[in-house]
């Protein structure tokens, strides 16, 4: 019985030290990958060994995606996360208003808004004096107020009813005198004129977002910090951009039949969006490090664990190669080729 209850001891007392054993994390910095940039995560052993029993695992950061491709031990590191990080993930049926309806807000009529400031002025009027003043002087007050209110349905009658608020609004904001339409037409113009300012802007937008992911590609030390904030500051002002002209492509949904001008400005945002789209959801799917596989040596007869890292430049097919070795300790070591010998690599834990 005393046995038994030895040998379950022990069995207990070995699934324990095993539950133990954390695996060795090595930090490897790919922005300069040579034998000095590769450290230790543990905070009590900063050396580059490891135990027989532990699985050794390698942290990879700073890896520049734009530029290089990154293979260790004839395995590809992929920076790339399989998620969808998205600004839209639909983008052409945001684009196309899919589950949203126009607005039925008008442009203000300058000379409707004044007569509607005159029967407000009228009513208070009436309200204060009730009850301080004669009879027939509140009733030539109330036939003033009706007579106000008879040439505001007149007005609003005879005015044509614009309909381009949000492009109104938007050029009016950037410092443009912009008349009361007359027309449908010249309502509408006022929708191709405000796309016309935009274009630019959106198209201006695209080139910067180019030519930093040129300026990526030529960083040999990939700041990541320095490129997450980038990423951020361009997923703001792409939707700044994209609200503005959701805004104004909904002010063209209101007409029937828009101009052909609207229709052409709008095909060409359209793709521009769709592009800045495709390359803000590419930044974002970067991530800054990457883990490999855990090694597990237990049971294998070595010494030592050699990494190799082939770092693939974009403008050329010969890899830069660098090669690391991680010594392992504890175990026994058998050599069969001159007799059997122990090492000095002790393992305490057996």
């Amino acid at each position: 019985m005393k046995k038994k209850i030895t040998l379950l001891a022990l069995l207990c007392c070995g699934f324990y030290l095993n539950a133990q054993i954390k695996t060795k994390v090595l930090t490897l910095d790919l922005s300069q990958p040579k034998s000095e940039t590769l450290s230790s995560n543990d905070t009590l052993d900063k050396r580059l060994v490891f135990w027989s029993k532990q699985p050794l695992q390698f942290e990879l950061i700073n890896g520049n995606p734009f530029r290089y491709r990154y293979v260790i031990n004839n395995k590809v590191i992929n920076f790339f996360e399989d998620k969808n990080n998205n600004p839209f993930t639909n983008i052409e049926n945001v684009l196309k208003g899919i589950g949203t309806t126009p607005t039925e807000e008008t442009i203000p009529n300058e000379e409707v808004e004044a007569k509607k400031k005159e029967i407000t002025t009228m009513q208070a009027e009436i309200n204060e004096s009730t009850g301080t003043v004669t009879a027939a002087t509140l009733s030539k007050k109330v036939a003033e107020l009706t007579q106000l209110q008879k040439e505001l349905n007149t007005l609003k009658n005879s005015t044509y009813n614009a309909k381009a608020s949000s492009s109104h609004r938007f050029m009016t904001d950037i410092g443009q005198e912009v008349e009361y339409p007359k027309t449908e037409e010249e309502d509408q113009q006022i929708i191709v004129n405000a796309l016309s300012i935009l274009s630019p802007k959106v198209e201006d937008f695209y080139y910067q977002v180019l030519n930093d992911e040129m300026a990526f590609k030529s960083e040999d030390n990939f700041d990541f910090d320095a490129f997450k904030e980038k990423r951020n500051n361009y997923s703001r002002n792409y939707q700044e951009l994209l609200s503005l002209y959701l805004s104004l492509k909904a002010d063209s949904k209101k007409f029937t039949k828009p101009l052909s001008e609207i229709t052409s400005n709008q095909s060409e945002l359209d793709a521009t969006f769709t592009k800045i789209n495709e390359k803000i959801a590419l930044f974002f799917n970067i991530r800054r490090d990457n883990y490999t596989m855990p090694i597990d040596v237990n049971g294998k007869n070595i010494d030592a664990v050699e990494i190799t890292v082939k770092r693939f430049d974009s403008d050329n097919l010969i890899p830069e190669e660098f090669n690391y070795t991680i010594w392992v300790k504890g175990g026994f070591k058998i050599d069969i080729s001159g007799g059997v010998y122990i090492t000095t690599l002790v393992d305490k834990e057996y």
